[in-house]
């Protein structure tokens, strides 16, 4: 499969500098329209191309002077967050909260139960991880969304309550996605239930506004 991001799509490290500050603020914001709370100690940040790609920025930044063989690592360790057609990906985060309740929510997620899951009025779609568990105790895990079509009509057209449930610490918690969010995701899916074209981002300091 060809990968989503390619190493032309990033910017050199001093072309990045330039753009940083403003870059940062743009996608500061466009994360927080993608991301959910559930609970106290849980959140999902609803990937695009867009933000996949401003972490892999943002890790060469640190990672200076970058090598290309680096470059195509990240690249290669993230493309797998691009969602592709029929499916949402997302990053869970763990914040705080007991330990053993983080450690079964991952544990649940490795065995394939419905622990995490996006609910369209009465239709549940069960997160499915992304990549094997390296680390029971690691906070941070990759999800995708598997979406049938119809699920993906309901939302391009916003016909039911979108919520994502979340099994921690005993229970089932649930947090309402805002209007904002739903129609974030709604953007990346095409008319006919696939991603909509994703054009090349930021492969010049001119493509940065």
């Amino acid at each position: 499969m060809t990968p989503a991001i390619a190493p032309e799509d990033l910017l050199s490290t001093d072309a990045y500098d330039l753009v940083r500050a403003r870059y940062r603020g743009r996608i500061i914001e466009l994360k927080r329209r993608r991301r959910v709370t559930v609970g106290l100690h849980v959140s999902v940040l609803f990937e695009s191309r867009e933000t996949v790609l401003y972490h892999i920025q943002e890790i060469l930044w640190l990672d200076r002077p970058v090598r290309p063989e680096r470059i195509r690592e990240e690249i290669a360790e993230h493309d797998r967050l691009i969602p592709r057609a029929g499916e949402l990906t997302a990053t869970l985060m763990i914040h705080g909260g007991p330990p053993l309740a983080g450690q079964a929510l991952i544990a649940g997620l490795a065995a394939g139960q419905a622990v995490v899951m996006l609910m369209l009025g009465e239709r549940r779609v069960a997160a499915e991880l992304l990549s094997p568990v390296d680390d029971p105790c690691c906070p941070v895990q990759y999800l995708r969304f598997p979406l049938d079509h119809a699920a993906v009509r309901a939302l391009l057209e916003r016909r039911a309550d979108v919520r994502l449930g979340v099994h921690h610490a005993g229970g089932l918690e649930t947090a309402a996605l805002p209007r904002e969010t739903v129609d974030e995701l709604a953007l990346g899916l095409g008319a006919d239930g696939t991603p909509a074209a994703r054009a090349p981002m930021l492969s010049s300091v001119a493509d940065c506004p």
